[in-house]
This record gives C-alpha cells, structure tokens and sequence, in this order.
C-alpha cells in the first residue's frame, strides 16, 4: 500500500503515461492531458510554488472544478505544503475567515474572485495569489529539465506520509465549520482502499473507466467512487 498522494501519482503516470488522466470541456472543446501530462503540470506548479516560497505554507485554493484547480490541489500535496479546499459557493466574508483561520499564504483563485484576493491581500500584504484562469498560459511558458523533474521526485518521495497535507472544513450546519487535518497517509490508505476494476496479472488496466465529475471538486467527496487508475479516485476527475 502507498503511503503518499506522490507516489499514487507517480506510479499512474509510469504505468499509464499515454493514457488520458482528465478530459474536460473548454468552451467546445473537449480537452485531454494524459497521466504523463498532468505530471508534467504538477512538478511545474511546484517549482511556481518554489519560486514564490510557499512550500510548507498553508495554501487555499478556490474555483470551479477544472483542470487548473485539480493540477494545484495536487502540487501542494506532494509538495510538503498543505492544501486548503474552500468553498465556491460561500461569500466572501465567510471565506475570508476561513483564510484567516487556515494561516493562509499562499491563494490559487478563479478570476471572480479577483475582489475577494484583492480584501484578502490588504490584511496579509506577504500573501502570494494565483489566478486559475492564467495559470495555463503561465505553464505553457516554463520549462523543466528532466535533471529538475528527478530532483523534485527524490523530494517528494521524501515527504512524511504523516505529515499534514490538506485542511477541509465542514460545512458548520451544525454551528462553526471545523477544520479536518488530513495527512497524505490519509488520503493515499483512502485511494489505495478502493478495489480496481478490470485489472490483468501485472497490476495494470485492462480497460480504462470513464467516471463524470458530478460534485464540486473542493468537497474530494465524489472520487471515492472512482476505481481506477488509483490516485484519480482521491478528487473528481473527469476521466
């Protein structure tokens, strides 16, 4: 059994490199990246996260579900940096506290919430944010040595499975929303408990399952019903 979210994601993308990890809808256009692809874009973010000095600082990220929010969501927890998954749907003033109550450094955001990052940025004048939307164009421009890539995969692999990778907060239907600490032990037993579909005598699959992302990815809820490839049934791709 794996015992980080890194190594799940790196086992998919050395077993299923070719093979399409998400498939997702820009305007028309249906949008592939497979499992080779979307490492690519994860050890890339990393080094983002690297240049502006948030790893191991606590992290929000805020959107839609998309490819950007899922790549970032994974960056962080296989950075040594803790994710904090917030809520679309809340206002304003109740992510605000959620920020201030998670420590928050660093904030990955969707373009509408430009004014919420731009409130948020007045109180923590440190504080590093990221839109989602650019992010694309941003990866498309950086480069990455396979020397970087190894070097990154040797820290990674390094992590403390222990160690405290993401923060969700409930929904405080029942009174104040109350952080839950998870590590990347928890959530690798978690995928890693969900039995394959379809496999051969060599561990790999034999047919690729289609899953659709019906709840919103900051819940990492819906998932759990994926089969396979593994590290996907963590958070809802659409695959």
């Amino acid at each position: 059994m794996r015992n980080t979210v890194f190594e799940i994601l790196a086992d998919s993308a050395e077993k299923y490199a070719d093979r399409t990890a998400i498939r997702y809808l820009k305007k028309r256009e249906v949008i592939e990246r497979t499992y080779e692809q979307l490492m690519v874009d994860v050890q890339k973010i990393t080094l983002l996260l690297e240049e502006h000095k948030l790893i191991g600082k606590h992290i929000a990220v805020l959107g839609p579900s998309s490819y950007e929010w899922i790549a970032v969501y994974l960056a962080i927890v296989t950075s040594g940096s803790v994710a904090l998954p917030l809520d679309a749907g809340l206002g304003d003033e109740d992510l605000l506290e959620l920020m201030e109550r998670g420590h928050v450094d660093g904030f990955f955001h969707d373009k509408a919430k430009s004014a919420l990052s731009k409130s948020w940025k007045e109180k923590n004048a440190n504080g590093v944010d990221v839109e989602l939307n650019t992010l694309q164009d941003v990866l498309a421009g950086m480069e990455i040595t396979v020397e970087k890539q190894t070097e990154l995969s040797v820290q990674n692999r390094a992590q403390d499975p222990d160690q405290i990778c993401t923060i969700m907060f409930t929904s405080g239907t029942t009174g104040k929303s109350k952080g839950v600490m998870l590590s990347n032990r928890n959530l690798a037993n978690n995928v890693d408990s969900v039995p394959g579909t379809g496999k051969s005598r060599d561990g790999r699959i034999k047919r690729t399952p289609h899953p659709s992302c019906i709840l919103p990815v900051h819940g990492l809820s819906e998932g759990n019903r994926i089969p396979e490839q593994r590290f996907a049934s963590m958070i809802p791709f659409c695959i």
